[in-house]
């Protein structure tokens, strides 16, 4: 009979026992995993030999701008730069943001791993190793940031225009199967005009919300549902202007903007869009025309605006990536039969979402000492309240608990023990509160980190 896999055999050799085969279905699996090695000698090292001999990390942190690496199988693999803000709940990944501070010359790195709703313990530990791997290829240049699905950060939202979550695996989506044999989604856009969450839901009737606006897409069927009650923001996230590129080959009929048969100047300018045809080089004046009147969008008198310019963008994506074959159609609750294909394509059972409950129900800030001072590693709590810069020794470790943010600050003078741990005692930390998911970042003392400097500012 074989021995047993060790812990320390399944980090060198990449191999999983108890989590072989295993389906992803239960959400937050990671959240109880065991870090313990994180930051240990064995890691360090595993970390020292892969760093140097990843590929992945062959061009990372190069230039300023964003590269974002998905968790497959143990390995990094490259993400389609094209998928940008686009990420699947049963995935993990890495994202690094390469960036210069005003009137500097030097490169600056945040890097972040994000982890799905459905992603397994194997991924977030993965992803763990791999974004200290990262940070030790930059010589601990980057700041370290933990983002999970519907708790990321203000900084990991602002690298996108909009964030995409999608149920699934990557392998799931559209260009990896047959359009007959694509699975419907129903997605749900929710924001103000500064961000726009585009999240898959259930397919189920009882999670349409008359304030949002939601894309069902059937693969080449795409509906957009406006709820009366949805605001201008809302609607117009869906899309506010579709705008028109012309081939070379295209001729004036074929370059016309199309605002609706039958529709007037007051009622264009009411709707407030303006819906522009992309023409391929090598598409007819009949298939142009076709797709232009398959395109049809109602705005309420409440609508909001970024949400419906959102949505409306999204669907022109989509049927992008279907080559112009899907057709699109804008719905209004108000107005649609109960009987619209729309309504009869929701019968999935729901599935609650198990982050709502995990909120912080005290938000008192709280400031935690990590020290080994007295010969043995400490983690105590050491202020609640205010705290401010001068409440910081650069001789220990400190993570600060804003309820909504935990930022991690290693002293300049702290021991090796107490870097190494660091982590490990944040995460283990978040595994007994009632707030676990919120996102993490990790700085050294001399770091300019915004978010830290506001959390000890509010």
């Amino acid at each position: 009979m074989a021995e047993p896999v060790s812990e320390q055999e399944e980090i060198k050799t990449g191999k999983t026992v108890a989590m072989s085969g295993l389906i992803k279905q239960k959400q937050y699996d990671w959240k109880d995993s065991n870090l313990a090695l994180f930051g240990s000698d064995l890691e360090k090292n595993v970390k020292k030999d892969s760093a140097a001999t990843e590929k992945a990390w062959k061009n990372a942190g190069s230039k300023v701008g964003l590269q974002i690496w998905r968790i497959v199988k143990f390995k990094v693999e490259d993400w389609p730069r094209e998928d940008y803000g686009k990420f699947y709940n049963g995935d993990s990944y890495i994202i690094l943001n390469t960036y210069k501070e005003e009137d500097g010359e030097e490169l600056c790195f945040d890097v972040h791993f994000w982890i799905g709703q459905y992603s397994t313990q194997d991924e977030y530990g993965t992803a763990a190793y791999k974004t200290v791997e990262l940070d030790t290829f930059l010589n601990d240049a980057p700041i370290q940031h933990r983002e999970v699905q519907g708790h990321e950060s203000e900084l990991f939202k602002s690298y996108f225009d909009n964030i995409t979550i999608l149920k699934g695996g990557a392998d799931t989506g559209f260009r990896h199967v047959k359009p007959e044999e694509y699975t419907p989604r129903l997605f749900h856009f929710c924001g103000t005009r500064k961000h726009v969450e585009i999240r898959e839901v259930p397919r189920n009737k009882d999670r349409l919300d008359s304030g949002d606006v939601y894309i069902l897409d059937l693969g080449l069927q795409i509906y957009q549902w406006n709820g009366s009650g949805s605001n201008k923001d809302e609607r117009m996230k869906v899309g506010l202007q579709i705008y028109q590129w012309n081939g070379s080959g295209s001729n004036n009929d074929e370059r016309m903007k199309w605002n609706g048969l039958g529709s007037n100047k007051d009622e264009r300018m009411k709707v407030g869009l303006q819906i522009y045809q992309w023409n391929g080089s090598g598409s007819n004046k009949d298939e142009r025309m076709k797709v232009g009147l398959q395109i049809y969008q109602w705005n309420g008198s409440g609508s909001n605006k970024d949400e419906r310019m959102k949505a409306m963008q999204y669907c022109i994506k989509l049927k992008d990536e279907r080559s112009g074959k899907a057709s699109s159609e804008v719905l209004d609750e108000g107005s649609t039969d109960k009987d619209h294909e729309f309504y009869k394509a929701l019968n999935e059972d729901d599935v609650p979402d198990e982050a709502k409950k995990y909120k912080a129900v005290d938000s008192q800030k709280e400031l935690f000492r990590l020290s080994d001072a007295s010969g043995n590693m400490k983690f105590s709590l050491s202020k609640k309240g205010q705290v401010t810069k001068t409440d910081l020794d650069s001789k220990d470790v400190f993570i600060l608990d804003s309820k909504t943010a935990l930022h991690v600050w290693i002293g300049k003078d702290t021991s090796v023990n107490e870097r190494r741990n660091a982590m490990s005692y944040a995460h283990k930390y978040l595994q007994s509160t009632d707030h676990p998911f919120v996102s993490v970042s990790c700085l050294a003392e001399g770091m300019k980190s915004k978010s830290f400097e506001l959390a000890l500012a509010a």
